[in-house]
């Protein structure tokens, strides 16, 4: 997402370009008056249009300002703590994070999210204080699980308290409407004047399966504008494809009614059915991605004086974590034993080994196992005890010795062909299909 600033006190036109013609700045600052945003991944996208002008600083009355809204960024892959003072940017208060008035871009092919802190700045100077960070961007699949699941809600409210969290419930695509929760904002107006956000994450799972959070916030999304003018509802859809170079089509709604949401998916003019992956419609949520469905995709539309405009250009909003980017990732252990030992049930792997260089004594034999650390860093049981070692020869044979060797690819039913058979001692190289074989995972 881009920002850009005005500091004209009448209405300025729509910036267009980068965002830096007409008075039009990307820089925040003190004298500034009006905001303008855009979602694209560059700044000078001619296909996507900056948002019309948002004022967030009121008129000046007797030399003072009026009450308005600061907004803070930061990128970080884990919940930053709540900023503090009322500089211009904030500050984190273990000076870990920086906080800047511009959106970062984040990175979400390695988790790297954006975050959002708020501060109110009344007429006489002082201040709210800044809100909990939350959280703007989508996240990434990683290793093999699919991509978190995220779901927002939004409420108004006539005053500036915020309400009270909806329900804790495991239904996907959960609102509470007769609470006043729904699944996009509503738009702010001069008789209600706030509209609060709330999220929650459903931890990444196979298949569909897995616990949705708590919903955490609120958060003020908007505030009516000192100048009354209408507040602005968005409504954001989702597609998922197999790759990013079969991007869907920009969608059209079918009218002006609210929360349209499902549109039919158009790739290259071509209408998507219920065999097409991804589906058929356009979804009012992140699905998630996963490993057949990489790409998942956003658009948006605005809704101005009770008229919603049309969709904007779908832009990715999550992507599938490549091979070797971090995300969970695998634990070993190593043990010295004359016979085979027990697995451990313990976190800490009580008598195991860190250690995979180890040599036995004659007669004893190095073990292994293995457990999956998840990217929340949750951890699995410890599993796959195998000896690595090999064993002694009985009876007057040759004693035998084992190797292991080790390959990756990106098609998990498309399993490797198997070395040729090679008398060379520790072997590696290149299998009949092309394949590369190692030593070690």
């Amino acid at each position: 997402m881009w920002t850009t600033y005005n500091d004209n006190d009448a209405i300025p036109d729509r910036p267009t370009g980068d965002g830096t013609t007409n008075g039009w700045h990307r820089n925040y600052t003190a004298s500034a008056i009006w905001m303008s945003t855009k979602s694209s991944i560059e700044v000078d996208d001619p296909n996507v249009e900056w948002g019309d002008p948002n004022r967030f600083r009121g008129a000046s009355v007797a030399g003072k300002d009026g009450e308005y809204t600061r907004f803070a960024y930061t990128e970080s892959s884990v919940p930053p703590p709540t900023p503090i003072g009322d500089t211009v940017p904030p500050k984190d208060p273990n000076n870990k994070y920086t906080w800047t008035m511009d959106p970062p871009q984040g990175d979400p092919e390695k988790g790297i999210w954006v975050w959002q802190s708020i501060q109110t700045v009344y007429s006489d100077k002082s201040t709210s204080g800044w809100s909990e960070p939350f959280r703007l961007t989508g996240a990434d699949g990683k290793d093999g699980n699919d991509g978190n699941d995220i779901e927002f809600v939004y409420k108004i409210t006539q005053n500036n308290s915020a309400p009270t969290l909806p329900a804790n419930s495991n239904r996907d695509d959960y609102t509470e409407p007769n609470n006043g929760w729904y699944d996009n904002p509503q738009g702010v107006s001069e008789t209600w004047q706030y509209e609060w956000v709330a999220q929650r994450t459903k931890p990444a799972a196979k298949a569909g399966t897995g616990n949705w959070g708590n919903w955490q916030g609120p958060t003020l999304w908007s505030k009516w504008g000192e100048k009354g003018m209408d507040g602005d509802g968005y409504e954001y859809i989702y597609y998922r494809t197999q790759a990013e170079n079969i991007a869907p089509d920009t969608p059209v709604a079918a009218n002006n009614t609210d929360d349209e949401a499902r549109p039919q998916a158009f790739i290259n003019g071509v209408a998507q059915t219920t065999t097409s992956p991804g589906g058929m419609y356009w979804t009012d949520d992140p699905q998630g991605v996963r490993e057949n469905l990489m790409f998942e995709w956003v658009s948006v539309r605005k809704k101005t004086d009770g008229v919603w405009s049309a969709f904007q250009k779908p832009a990715i909003w999550a992507k599938w974590g490549e091979t070797g980017l971090s995300g969970g990732n695998y634990q070993y252990r190593y043990k010295i034993s004359a016979t085979t030992p027990s697995i451990p049930t313990d976190q800490a792997a009580s008598g195991w080994s860190e250690d995979s260089e180890m040599v036995p004594p004659e007669g004893q034999y190095v073990w292994q196992i293995h457990r999956f650390k998840n990217a929340d860093g949750s951890l699995m049981a410890w599993t796959g005890l195998i000896r690595l070692t090999g064993a002694d020869g009985k009876d007057g044979e040759d004693g035998n010795s084992i190797e292991f060797l080790y390959a990756r690819n990106n098609d998990k039913d498309n399993y490797p062909q198997k070395p040729n058979s090679n008398q060379t001692t520790d072997w590696t190289g290149t299998g009949p299909d092309g394949t590369q074989w190692f030593d070690n995972p």
